[in-house]
């Protein structure tokens, strides 16, 4: 059995001789490059440069060309870059509910909003707040966190309390207020 697959490799190979496939120094199939002048292959070699397509907002014309699913990957990017009114201008969309139609119509996730509806209540925690806990270690844990955060940045949060504090013999006093920030 050994014999025979060896027989069908090198078969194999004896074929792909005959059709011209040519192996270079390292092993993989000879291309042009490995036959030109080192002074070719320098002329070759430049700087690469990266860049995002979705960097800049395109005109209308130009994104109504564009799938559904680069129309969603271009919205979801340029709002986490650029304001509604700037993405809303460059598509020359006139009202906030045209704006809305489009991004639903596409699947856009919305951006999380912070806020009541219950009125004008001034905000409580500052937006500018730090948003890495204050850790003090001295005669034991102490954790505060202050700042303003989503619902999945809470539950990060309370996830890594339990992470913490799971398995731990001592008992521990814990404070927690909950306000809606505006």
């Amino acid at each position: 059995m050994y014999d025979e697959i060896r027989e069908v490799f090198q078969n194999d190979i004896n074929q792909k001789k005959l059709v011209g496939y040519k192996h270079s120094k390292t092993g993989g199939i000879r291309t042009p490059y490995d036959i030109m002048k080192p002074t070719d292959k320098r002329k070759l070699i430049q700087k690469v440069e990266i860049s995002n397509m979705f960097e800049t907002i395109i005109p209308k014309e130009e994104f109504e060309t564009k799938t559904a699913a680069e129309k969603k990957n271009m919205l979801t990017y340029w709002r986490t870059k650029y304001s509604n009114k700037e993405i809303m201008l460059a598509l020359d969309v006139k009202s906030q509910g045209g704006f809305a139609a489009l991004l639903k119509d596409l699947g856009v996730p919305l951006k999380t909003r912070g806020g009541s509806r219950r009125g004008n209540v001034k905000k409580e925690v500052s937006a500018a707040a730090a948003a890495v806990p204050a850790i003090e270690i001295v005669g034991g844990l102490k954790l505060e966190y202050n700042g303003c955060y989503d619902s999945v940045e809470l539950g990060k949060i309370l996830t890594k309390l339990q992470l913490l504090t799971d398995g731990e013999e001592n008992k521990f006093i814990v404070t927690i207020q909950l306000k809606e920030s505006l």
